[in-house]
């Protein structure tokens, strides 16, 4: 199925001449899952690392929405909150917010008060009440605390972005505080690199009935179609040292690889369609023939040429041992033939 157009997502004209200013032909896979159900008003949880864009795929359905209920609802008010863990974040949240509303800036006004300076200083920006609020949890709980900021009867969204770090960041005890002081019902955006527990623990606190849309998954599909031209990736499972006493992820890059994991999303060693693979580098040695086998016949199919780089470390050399006595050996799989060309010491 053809990838959509954002002229087909059904944005306002002002957006979209703001993309287009920005030189993106069309949504990133991320943008173009998440974009139609966020303007349907659903709950999203999103697994979306940095770089996917993500921003955007929040930022444009809220800038949407927003302009669409200012076309009966004339009252200026904070409707939407973005919280993030660090001042950084912070910044390139509201440049993106700014880049986005070129065309409709006396429309659609962001505040970003994740800075570090005086909360008091920043208590005129609020009185102006800024449609979009970007801040720390720490940050916005301090305003609403001292009642320069007030979303109870006004909120339509709040989006915790890198959910995965807010509670690392210590940020939990002020988010459950600042959740107290939002109204009942509002959309929620959860956008993470990772679902570990403390994404989890967010997930009960404050979506309801979220769609999740797990989009590390695709992937491979992407590479497949020319997005990417390197991956790097993971085993699907951690791996003994050779003192058998620690565990590591075998790790390696491959220009033109990819993954499926523990959760079923990453693996580059076990039957996944990676096309037209060029090179696969073995960052850290395969613990096994069939391993390395897996791994190295992401390369080469269907009579193509590849080549495998392998890193070999000298605790490793049994390893190698092992697998240049297979593969001389002739093991064989259909598709692929393999030969050690060279060992460089």
């Amino acid at each position: 199925m053809a990838s959509l157009r954002f002229h087909e997502l059904g944005l306002d004209d002002r957006l979209l001449k703001a993309i287009a200013d920005l030189g993106w032909a069309k949504p990133t896979l991320i943008q173009e899952k998440a974009i139609p159900l966020a303007m349907e008003g659903k709950d999203l949880l999103a697994r979306a690392r940095t770089g996917s864009g993500k921003t955007a795929a929040y930022s444009i359905p809220i800038i949407q929405n927003l302009l669409q209920s200012k076309l009966t609802v004339s009252e200026q008010a904070v409707r939407v909150l973005i919280l993030v863990p660090t001042k950084e974040l912070g910044q390139q949240v509201q440049q993106m917010v700014r880049q986005l509303t070129t065309y409709c800036a006396r429309d659609i006004r962001v505040a970003d008060i994740s800075g570090q300076v005086d909360v008091s200083a920043q208590r005129p920006i609020l009185m102006e009440k800024p449609d979009i609020v970007v801040g720390t949890p720490s940050r916005v709980l301090c305003h609403m605390n001292q009642g320069t900021l007030c979303v109870r009867d006004t909120l339509q969204a709040m989006v915790i972005d890198e959910a995965d770090l807010i509670f690392s960041f210590g940020f939990e005890e002020d988010l459950k505080n600042l959740l107290c002081q939002l109204p009942k019902i509002y959309q929620s955006f959860l956008m993470s690199a990772t679902f570990n527990e403390e994404v989890q623990a967010l997930k009960e606190l404050v979506l309801h009935n979220p769609l999740i849309l797990p989009c590390r998954c695709h992937i491979i599909a992407q590479f497949n179609k020319g997005f990417y031209d390197y991956i790097i990736a993971t085993d699907e499972h951690s791996l003994s040292e050779a003192s058998g006493k620690e565990k590591r992820a075998t790790g390696r890059k491959k220009k033109g690889k990819g993954e499926k994991g523990q959760d079923a999303e990453y693996g580059v060693s076990r039957g996944i369609d990676f096309q037209n693979v060029s090179t696969v580098l073995n960052f850290d040695f395969p613990q096994s023939v069939d391993s390395y086998i897996h791994r190295a016949g992401r390369t080469a199919r269907a009579n193509n040429p590849g080549v495998v780089l392998t890193l070999v470390a000298h605790t490793e050399l049994s390893l190698l041992k092992e697998i240049e006595e297979a593969l001389g050996g002739g093991r064989w799989i259909p598709g692929h033939t393999f030969s050690i060309a060279a060992v460089i010491y």
